[in-house]
């Protein structure tokens, strides 16, 4: 219920589309992921995506954003999908990550595990290695 109530003062606050809305609604969804509120997150998490694909699809935020949407179908246990979302947002980060600072790393990071956890969950032993053998790269730039 706080949830719906933040966002509503956000809708109002701000115009559709803006960037400032995106934020509060990527937040929004966050939090509701965070208490396995899944069916809550999905349309905000959707909004988001596509505010900031509209502003700057090659965005950072909308990037993250995307690498969220994968975490999301991972915990609805659409694996298919959430591989191949995961997959293309960490290959994106990957190639722009001499642009990441401290808080685009923790983010690729963070989208980096989902990836994992996804192939973890398929059993997909060889791309566990390949995954593996990756992770270290982001810091030999």
């Amino acid at each position: 219920r706080l949830v719906t109530n933040e966002l509503a003062k956000s809708r109002a606050k701000h115009p559709a589309n803006s960037e400032a809305l995106a934020k509060d609604l990527l937040v929004s969804s966050n939090a509701l992921i965070q208490i396995n509120d899944l069916e809550g997150a999905d349309p905000l998490l959707r909004e988001a995506l596509q505010i900031y694909e509209t502003i700057d699809k090659d965005s950072w935020l909308a990037l993250y954003s995307k690498g969220k949407l994968g975490e999301l179908l991972r915990l609805q246990k659409n694996f298919v999908d959430a591989e191949r979302v995961l997959k293309e947002t960490v290959d994106e980060m990957f190639e722009r990550r001499k642009e990441a600072d401290d808080a685009k790393r923790k983010q690729y990071n963070e989208i980096n595990r989902n990836l994992f956890y996804v192939y973890s969950q398929t059993d997909q032993k060889e791309k566990i290695e390949e995954w593996k053998k990756r992770r270290g790269d982001w810091y030999r730039k």
